[in-house]
């Protein structure tokens, strides 16, 4: 499975004022991600549906629907980037340094032995689908999670997470002010922030994110 990656011609007029937050994703950084995620046991490609009418309802030659909802029976698409985006944090807070370069099975599983020595708490904000996908990496590596939702996350999505095992705090207000106490308790706590929402000083794991 080839990856190619389409840069937006913006990218380079944005670059010229900030040149250190538009580094841009390469190629390189999603055939890493493909190459671990696709080594996980349970990994399968998701189904890519035709839909034919819509396609004619719409006057456009062809469409297609990529159906996330089988990914590791979790109904979620954003578990690929949820567990990469973890693999990596803990990566920085307890190796200090690149896993090993690991063939098959081994890749997924040395790194859950490695880093599930050390308990350690993650943390990230949430409107739902995220903390209920990172709920559940989190409980894969051994890790306990808090997952910091605003009002308008709906108690369904709530209690979702929840029963993946993570502590949910519901903050008054937008998801801004949740990713904001996400950010204090973190730095208060000494808990590891798995963010998907990149902000000034904090971009390589939402790139990593990005690129899962």
């Amino acid at each position: 499975m080839s990856v190619s990656l389409i840069a937006n011609p913006q990218v380079d007029r944005l670059r010229e004022f900030e040149p250190e937050r538009f580094g841009g994703l390469t190629t390189e950084g999603f055939e890493r991600a493909r190459d671990y995620l696709c080594a996980l046991p349970e990994y399968a490609p998701t189904p890519l549906l035709r839909l034919d009418a819509a396609a004619k309802q719409g006057l456009i030659a062809g469409l297609w629907y990529k159906d996330e909802g089988l990914r590791f029976n979790l109904g979620s698409f954003k578990a690929l980037a949820a567990l990469y985006g973890l693999r990596s944090a803990l990566s920085l807070e307890r190796l200090r340094s690149p896993l090993p370069k690991l063939q098959g099975e081994n890749l997924h599983q040395e790194s859950i032995r490695r880093m599930s020595s050390v308990p350690m708490t993650v943390c990230c904000a949430s409107d739902g689908n995220y903390g209920y996908a990172l709920s559940w990496a989190a409980r894969r590596f051994g890790c306990e999670a808090v997952v910091f939702v605003p009002d308008a996350c709906s108690e369904a999505r709530q209690s979702s997470i929840g029963e993946e095992g993570a502590r949910v705090i519901r903050i008054p207000g937008t998801y801004e002010d949740a990713h904001k106490e996400a950010i204090r308790c973190s730095l208060e706590n000494h808990w590891v922030l798995v963010s998907d929402t990149a902000f000034d000083g904090y971009e390589h794991i939402p790139r990593q994110i990005m690129e899962a």
